[in-house]
């Protein structure tokens, strides 16, 4: 296994978003899920498995990981898919297939209907288009993620998180049609 570049991406507002690249080849996008990081693809085999094939390209979506983590829900919402747009297009310039786990395919799915011309596919895994319901999964996994910082297990930023949890809605925002 190569290790990865670190990279960094400044958003249009400014916030940074740090991710990695891996390999060569067509460009896959991996996006992780809430309170988790770009180091769950190294961590359950999928970059090594897949590095001497594609360019692999993991962003710590905004609020997690080593990107920037706002407390304020208005820098999330749509941004969330802004920000993955913004880094397609600054690392390639062709469509990237996109690979989505939980939170990760709720973004992927509004980037390939607001961004088609970037998406060249999309895999979506362990979730896909939410209702506006999904705001109440979320609010679950804020309180296991509070648990987990009580008891010295996170380094999750759950004012950040939080601020992410309120801007759910707005970030995936699609109509079932």
């Amino acid at each position: 296994m190569v290790n990865p570049d670190q990279r960094t991406l400044r958003a249009a507002d400014g916030v940074r978003i740090n991710y990695r690249v891996a390999g060569e080849g067509p460009a896959i996008v991996l996006l992780h899920g809430f309170s988790m990081s770009s180091g769950m693809w190294w961590e359950n085999n999928v970059v090594p498995a897949l590095e001497g094939r594609y360019r692999l390209i993991a962003p710590d979506i905004r609020g997690h990981g080593d990107s920037g983590r706002p407390h304020d829900p208005a820098s999330y919402g749509k941004s969330l898919v802004s920000d993955v747009a913004s880094l397609i297009a600054a690392e390639t310039l062709i469509r990237a297939h996109v690979v989505g786990f939980s939170m990760g395919a709720e973004l992927s799915l509004p980037l390939a209907v607001h961004h088609p011309s970037i998406v060249r596919s999309i895999f979506l895994i362990g979730s896909g288009w939410s209702p506006p319901v999904i705001v109440d999964e979320y609010r679950i996994h804020m309180q296991w993620a509070r648990l987990a910082a009580d008891q010295d297990q996170s380094g999750d930023d759950l004012d950040a998180l939080s601020a992410l949890v309120e801007a759910v809605e707005a970030t995936v925002g699609l109509s079932e049609a």
